[in-house]
């Protein structure tokens, strides 16, 4: 049998996937499924973020994704299918994707950012400023509209959203509080930094999502110190270690 990662480079349209493969050396079958999208497009006003150093939100999402490509990065039971932004999906794009994949689980991955005013005020105060503090840390988004009308896996996607932070906190990684404070989305448990993304801040990919699904927002790449810090390769080594770790508990159950 071939271990196979897969790597999307065609274009989703209505007539379904154009997938090139990469071929790993035979060893055995993967049975488990697990989509890893990069957050964003290459396309001019949508690669996310602006970085606190003047980089795209996109390549820093692409860094994360691309380092489930190295064998030494992947869980010997799990089939990767990766998308990196250069391949320019559109947010009906991804849910397509989703559709002709059939994953068993999908994981989008960002990097956060803030209020423009926060922001502002922050740079204004210099690298010290206290606010920097409060736009710090990783978040896990999911989706529950809480009457089953448009989430298709509410509680599987919390309960992955639970093993991730839990993951990212060994890790030495600390929860975002920010999103729940300053723009009131539904924070799900302490301490976590898991939030519920209902309406009216619902996001389209988690409430067309045919598997559960939730967002990794890794940090926040406007503030200067956290940028530093997911920029570093070994961090971003322990972020995709953080989610093969919760993989394997989750499918444990």
């Amino acid at each position: 049998m071939k271990i196979t990662t897969k790597i999307i480079f065609g274009i989703v349209g209505g007539i379904g996937v154009i997938a090139g493969f990469m071929c790993l050396p035979n060893l055995f079958s993967r049975d488990y499924k697990v989509l890893i999208v990069a957050g964003h497009r290459t396309a001019d006003n949508e690669r996310g973020a602006i970085s606190y150093y003047g980089k795209w939100e996109n390549e820093f999402n692409d860094a994360i994704v691309n380092l489930f490509i190295d064998k030494k990065n992947q869980l010997a039971e799990v089939e990767y299918v990766l998308t990196p932004t250069t391949r320019d999906l559109s947010l009906q794009a991804k849910v397509k994707l989703a559709e002709d994949v059939k994953p068993d689980l999908y994981i989008e991955i960002h990097h956060d950012s803030g209020k423009q005013e926060d922001i502002d005020k922050a740079k204004a105060d210099g690298i010290a400023s206290p606010l920097w503090k409060s736009m710090s840390g990783f978040c896990i988004l999911y989706y529950d509209d809480g009457d089953g009308k448009e989430s298709k896996f509410p509680k599987e996607s919390k309960k992955f959203a639970e093993l991730l932070s839990e993951e990212m906190i060994k890790g030495n990684f600390h929860p975002d509080t920010y999103h729940a404070r300053k723009q009131d989305m539904k924070l799900a448990g302490e301490n976590k930094g898991i939030c519920n993304r209902v309406k009216p801040k619902s996001l389209f990919v988690l409430r067309n999502a045919i598997s559960p699904a939730i967002i990794l927002e890794c940090g926040y790449i406007i503030n200067p110190i956290d940028e530093k810090v997911l920029s570093n390769p070994e961090i971003r080594k322990k972020i995709a270690q953080a989610i093969n770790n919760a993989i394997v508990k989750f499918r444990k159950g």
